[in-house]
């Protein structure tokens, strides 16, 4: 999401697993954060047809989206509203997302919003934000989408305590880059395209700061098998092993050094 993110993290560790006892906090419009992983309460929502984007068979690389898990959560402190959906609870997994960004224009209340040839048919200067991510083994987001065809119909909106409930209509998701700089999205040429059609969602909106948005990134979760690099060798090293006859780990992110 277009919002700056500062990350200091504590995990404390017991055998084969970790355990994050200090989390991390989110603040207004800025950088991008593509590394969050959602894994949330079962849902088992699938849509139904994909479409084509010209009506050839084929075109699609990847039809459709199943869901495993989902939330939705709104920040009054940004005042964004983001539903969030995987399609497995464990790696390599997908995330679909749709971000409603008030200080960028997001809708406030319910309509049909066309993304082609609008201001949503980019990152940069989208209200209505639709992605998607694919993640690796590593938990490393190797893929990212955008779509920039086919329209939202929000039935339903709100904040804390409402509900966010849409439907995808012919939307096509395309493999792209994000300048961080800038938040253009540049489609990848031969990247993939990702095709969802009739895609409905209906959750209640919680309060990002009071629901852990994000498994694995929270106080209390137990945490997925990372790799991280080491400084000694430069070999990647799994978390899980770095933690083995340890007490706690303290990690902490910088976006550059």
């Amino acid at each position: 999401m277009k919002w700056r993110t500062g990350i200091g993290v504590i995990l404390a560790g017991l055998s084969a697993s970790l355990l994050i006892v200090a989390g991390c906090s989110d603040d207004d419009a800025g950088q991008d954060n593509n590394n969050n992983h959602v894994l949330f309460a079962d849902s088992g929502v699938t849509d139904s047809t994909t479409p084509q984007p010209d009506g050839a068979t084929g075109d699609c690389d990847r039809n459709g989206f199943t869901v495993v898990s989902e939330l939705a959560t709104y920040s009054v402190q940004s005042e964004n509203l983001v539903y969030q959906a995987a399609n497995s609870s464990e790696l390599p997994y997908d995330r679909l997302s749709l971000e409603s960004l008030s200080g960028w224009g997001g809708p406030t209340t319910p309509g049909s919003f066309t993304l082609e040839g609008t201001v949503n048919d980019n990152y940069e200067t989208c209200g209505l934000c639709p992605r998607a991510f694919s993640y690796s083994t590593t938990g490393e987001p190797d893929k990212q989408f955008y779509a920039d065809t086919g329209t939202v119909e929000i039935t339903n909106i709100g904040t804390i305590g409402g509900t966010f409930a849409a439907t995808f209509h012919n939307v096509i998701f395309r493999e792209v880059t994000i300048d961080t700089s800038t938040w253009v999205s540049t489609v990848v040429p031969g990247g993939e395209v990702w095709c969802i059609d009739n895609f409905s969602f209906n959750q209640p909106i919680e309060d990002d700061t009071v629901v852990c948005a994000q498994p694995g990134m929270c106080i209390g979760d137990d945490v997925i098998d990372f790799q991280i690099t080491s400084c000694e060798t430069g070999n990647p090293v799994s978390a899980y092993s770095l933690m083995t006859g340890m007490n706690a780990l303290w990690l902490v992110g910088s976006h550059e050094w």
